[in-house]
Formats: structure tokens, sequence, C-alpha cells
């Protein structure tokens, strides 16, 4: 069976922290959530990786949301293709989310966070109805990074992406590259010549791009590893290992001090 060849970069980073968090584990049933771009394609051969060659013994399946347009029929049949060399099915859900998102685009909104959420309830029920306990997610250290500048400039909240964390309808949640730099995972999709999707253009959203705050915190992050190439291992540390008693926590008040208060 063809196999691609996964660089150290990415391996190394994703041992590490497969091995600290449990990401994947003996009789896991996973399901993974394809989009098409490179961190999601990735993420499937790194987890055939762990089946193969790491000889973990757990289940999973392959699944990409179709929103419900013509124009992502050839690009995910294409998709379902390619995986099929490499011994791999992947299941095409398709939806009518479409409708919504052009509902939402009428309306002149930012469609972005909305398909999003949608996508990520259709993943959640094909996982739950499929019986998984695990739902898997191809975001990366940069992802992870973007999104803690981007709460701390816009949200006012010190929030990144965990590893690994339970979701209400009892699915964890796991991100198998999230100490992996993205770097790494363009230039090794490059060398396996993998035809990707969906990086920057949501298919069928009639070219609807990426927030562009996102593309302002990614070219912040740019400007400050131009200025210190470790700066990142250094933001990974420090979501490792966060000072709590140096933020403004604040105190948790009892019932009497409540009462007191209002007196």
């Amino acid at each position: 069976m063809k196999n691609i060849k996964i660089d150290k970069s990415i391996l190394g980073e994703a041992k590490k922290v497969n091995s600290l968090y449990s990401l994947v584990e003996k009789g896991d049933k996973i399901l993974l959530g394809l989009s098409g771009g490179k961190d999601s394609i990735m993420m499937v051969h790194l987890l055939k990786y762990y089946q193969e060659k790491l000889r973990i013994n757990f289940e999973f399946k392959v699944v990409t949301v179709h929103y419900g347009s013509k124009e992502e029929d050839k690009p995910l049949l294409d998709l379902k293709e390619y995986f099929k060399n490499y011994g791999i099915d992947i299941e095409i859900y398709k939806t009518k989310l479409f409708e919504l998102i052009e509902e939402k685009q009428n309306k002149g909104k930012s469609i972005c966070s909305f398909v999003a959420r949608m996508r990520r309830g259709a993943l959640n029920k094909k996982a739950l109805d499929w019986g998984a306990n695990k739902l898997s997610l191809g975001h990366h250290l940069d992802d992870s990074i973007e999104t803690l500048f981007m709460s701390l400039i816009y949200g006012g909240k010190i929030r990144a992406m965990p590893p690994k964390y339970k979701s209400q309808n009892g699915l964890e949640v796991i991100r198998p590259l999230i100490w992996v730099r993205e770097k790494n995972i363009v230039k090794n999709i490059k060398r396996n010549n993998i035809k990707t999707i969906g990086n920057e253009f949501c298919i069928g959203l009639k070219g609807e791009k990426k927030s562009h705050v996102r593309e302002e915190v990614k070219n912040l992050l740019k400007e400050l590893e131009n200025k210190n190439k470790d700066i990142f291992n250094s933001f990974k540390s420090a979501l490792e290992n966060p000072d709590l008693n140096s933020l403004f926590i604040k105190p948790k008040k009892s019932f009497l001090d409540k009462i007191y208060f209002w007196r």
C-alpha cells in the first residue's frame, strides 16, 4: 500500500504531544474531520502512521462535510479518490448548510465563524452517530498561538487551543498536530506532491476568505519571529506553564460576603 513520507519535524512533535496528553490510545474510535486543506490531510496520514508503524490498535473514520453546493462535488470526489491510493475511505457527508450560509451572506455579515460552527456541529453529529469517543481536528501550533493573540487583542481573554478537551456532548476533541509548526506541514505536503483544497477558501462560498483578523495576527507573529526565531517555542512553553498567581484572577466571594456587600 502506498504511503507518504512524514518528516521527523512533524513526527517528533506529534509523538511527544500524543504521549503527554494521551490523544490516540488503544481501543479508541476516532472520527477525523477532513476539510481537504494541508493540515487535515496531514492529520489523516499521521493517524494512519500510528496504526501501521506504531501499531496502536484503534479505529478511525474520515468524514468531510459537503455544504450542499455543486461546486464542491468534483474537489471532494477527487479527494476521496486521492485517499483510495492509501487504503483510506473518505465519507462525504452531504448537508444543506450552503442554504444557511447564503442566507447569512445576504445579510452582509461575515460568515467565517458561522461556517466553522455549522461544520463542527455536523462533525459532532457524525461522530456520535458512529459511536466515536473522540473527534480529531487538524489544528497546529500556529493556529493555537494565533487564537491566543486574537483572544488577547480582540476578546479580552487568555484563551488558546488545547491538545485535548471534553466537549459538552461527551466527545473528547483531540488535536494530534497541535505542537507542529505550520511551515513544517507546508514543506511536507510539497515534498510529497499532495494537492490540497480548502486552504484559503471554503468550497462553494463564492470566494469568502478567512478572517482578516487572523491574517493580521499572522503578520504580527511573522514580524515577531523575524526578530526572535525561537518565539513560538516560548509561546508554547508559556501555555504549558501559566503563572496564575501573576494574573488578575478575581477572588471568589462567599455567600456571606455578598450579603455584607449589599447591606
